[in-house]
């Protein structure tokens, strides 16, 4: 099918999502309020002069909430050098979007996400990640449907908080002629979505008491 075909195949849906994205903005919440997470904030907790800013590698808890349900992410980054500068990035989202809202109805699974994220200042970074929608092909290998690549700019506002702002590019797989995996740069993509988010850091949680067996 080519890429003229697929998009008119995808219009109404792209029209249809695009008036829910303008109605009911994309906000990514963590489930909690400042300060509830139970930890005292303390000096060590507060920049200093000098201060090189909080550790961003773990794991992050983000919960997106969208016009079709909450969706509930695993964002996990580890670091690439000694300076702290680079930064592997890999997100599983827990209920995973192959379909993409629907827009892909063939496709019926998804990859993670994963990606380079820069350190940028004290506490802020941007990220680039991609994630791939596949469907089950003739042969013995799933077949690309559609790649999502995601351009991040996000801080860290307090020890265990993060905020930031995101930009998802939906791309036909048609769209690599290459088949390098990644769009061809002459290419633009068929939706370009906005949205904002916070994330939660992982921290330890005390065990549970178990219960005797009668």
């Amino acid at each position: 099918m080519n890429i003229k075909k697929k998009r008119n195949i995808v219009l109404l849906g792209i029209i249809g999502l695009t008036a829910i994205m303008l109605t009911s903005p994309w906000r990514i919440v963590a489930g909690y309020n400042e300060g509830d997470d139970g930890i005292s904030k303390t000096k060590s907790d507060m920049p200093e002069p000098g201060w090189a800013g909080w550790p961003v590698e773990g794991v992050w808890i983000v919960v997106v909430p969208t016009p079709a349900g909450n969706i509930t992410m695993l964002h996990t980054l580890d670091s690439q050098d000694p300076m702290g500068a680079q930064f592997t990035t890999v997100i599983q989202q827990v209920n995973k979007n192959p379909t993409f809202f629907g827009m892909f109805p063939e496709a019926d699974s998804a990859s993670e996400w994963a990606g380079q994220t820069t350190k940028t200042g004290r506490n802020s970074y941007e990220s680039t990640m991609i994630i791939y929608g596949t469907k089950e092909g003739q042969g013995p290998l799933a077949e690309i449907v559609h790649m999502e690549v995601c351009n991040a700019n996000w801080e860290i506002i307090e020890r265990n908080r993060i905020e930031g702002e995101a930009t998802v590019a939906v791309y036909l797989a048609a769209q690599d002629g290459d088949s390098d995996g990644l769009p061809d740069e002459d290419q633009e993509p068929i939706i370009c979505a906005y949205y904002t988010y916070t994330a939660k850091r992982l921290q330890p949680i005390p065990p549970c008491e178990p219960i005797p067996m009668p």
